[in-house]
């Protein structure tokens, strides 16, 4: 338990409540981390939220969704978990999901430091937890081409982007659609596509790439 408490940067006063977070149901009936991991959940979500609508104040209800759903993922947490050694010490069982027990045991954790020192405490250490893989990533991969065209041109207080379609070719029933983007009535990007959203989407791609160096 020490070296988790090193991992996460915090120390329990009450030493039960760390070993009860890091107890699966399947240890204990009774005593166990599900009503931790319950609590963790809604603490983490929360503090990754709040984070977000601060990060990225320009982003609609949308993209703050996209984003927070990846950094609260399984995927997420059993790397966090790992990163902090509950790997090695959580009691596995063959042919058991390892990355669930351990992303379970990562909210539970969370739930009980919630539990002992409130929320500015767990909403500070979930960032630090969390920097890494914020650090690590481009929150841009997570977000439709059109959106991130949006973001940007918002960012340089520009219009929304419009998109004209410029020629339509093809028989009826197989259509291919040219469509221009334009910010404040300048072209930044065509696309091709077999339906009008394709075609955006790989106009604003092209725009991306050409005015921001973004690929």
């Amino acid at each position: 338990m020490q070296e988790i408490e090193k991992a996460i940067g915090y120390e329990f006063k009450d030493k039960g409540l760390l070993e009860q977070a890091l107890t699966p149901s399947f240890v204990d009936r009774d005593r166990n981390n599900q009503r931790l991991e319950f609590l963790g959940d809604s603490v983490l979500g929360l503090a990754v939220s709040e984070f977000l609508y601060r990060y990225l104040p320009l982003a609609h209800e949308g993209v703050l969704t996209r984003i927070k759903s990846f950094l609260v993922s399984r995927k997420v947490l059993a790397l966090i978990g790992r990163e902090i050694g509950l790997d090695k010490v959580l009691p596995f069982r063959d042919g058991m999901n390892r990355d669930k027990l351990i992303a379970d045991t990562t909210e539970a954790i969370i739930g009980a430091v919630y539990r002992e020192a409130g929320l500015a405490r767990t909403r500070d250490l979930i960032l630090s937890l969390w920097e890494g893989v914020i650090k690590g990533i481009s929150v841009y991969d997570l977000i439709d081409p059109k959106e991130q065209l949006q973001l940007y041109a918002q960012n340089v207080g520009a219009v929304f982007p419009e998109y004209v379609v410029l020629a339509q070719t093809g028989p009826s029933h197989k259509p291919v659609f040219k469509i221009g983007v334009y910010v404040n009535g300048r072209l930044l990007g065509i696309g091709e596509g077999r339906n009008k959203k394709s075609a955006e989407r790989r106009a604003a791609r092209m725009a991306l790439k050409s005015n921001f160096g973004i690929d």
